[in-house]
C-alpha cells in the first residue's frame, strides 16, 4: 500500500530531519509526515507523492496536509481546524516551505508512469 508498505521503495518510517515553520504568533510547528498521514491523505484524495514532485496544489490540499501532519502539536495546544487554518494562512510561505520540504524528504524520487497510486 502506498506510503504504509514496509517493503515498498517509498517507505520511510518517519521524516528524518524534522523540519517546520513559526506561525504569526510565534509558535514553532514541526512538519512531520508519517505513513499515517500519507495514508490519511490518500484517503482524502490527495496524493502526497505527485505534490510532492510538482503536482497540482492548492490552499486546500495545503492546510490539509499540514492540519494531518501537525495534528498531534494542534491537539495538545487545543487549537482547532479553523484556527489552525488561519494560522497557516497568516504564515502561507513558511508553512509552504517546510510542507515542501518534508514531501521532498519522504518521497526522493517522483512516481513512476506506472505508478498505480
Amino acid at each position: 500500500m502506498y506510503g504504509t508498505d514496509p517493503t515498498a521503495e517509498q517507505f520511510t518510517e518517519t521524516i528524518v530531519a524534522p523540519v517546520g515553520f513559526t506561525d504569526a504568533a510565534g509558535r514553532v510547528w514541526n512538519v512531520a509526515l508519517t505513513p499515517a498521514v500519507v495514508y490519511v491523505a490518500k484517503n482524502r484524495g490527495i496524493d502526497c507523492r505527485a505534490v510532492a514532485h510538482g503536482g497540482a496544489v492548492n490552499f486546500h490540499t495545503v492546510a490539509v496536509l499540514l492540519g494531518l501532519a501537525c495534528s498531534e502539536q494542534t491537539a495538545a495546544r487545543g487549537i482547532g481546524d479553523e484556527e489552525f487554518v488561519k494560522l497557516v494562512n497568516d504564515s502561507l510561505a513558511p508553512a509552504c516551505a517546510a510542507l515542501d520540504i518534508a514531501l521532498r524528504d519522504y518521497f526522493p524520487t517522483p512516481p513512476k508512469e506506472t505508478d498505480p497510486c
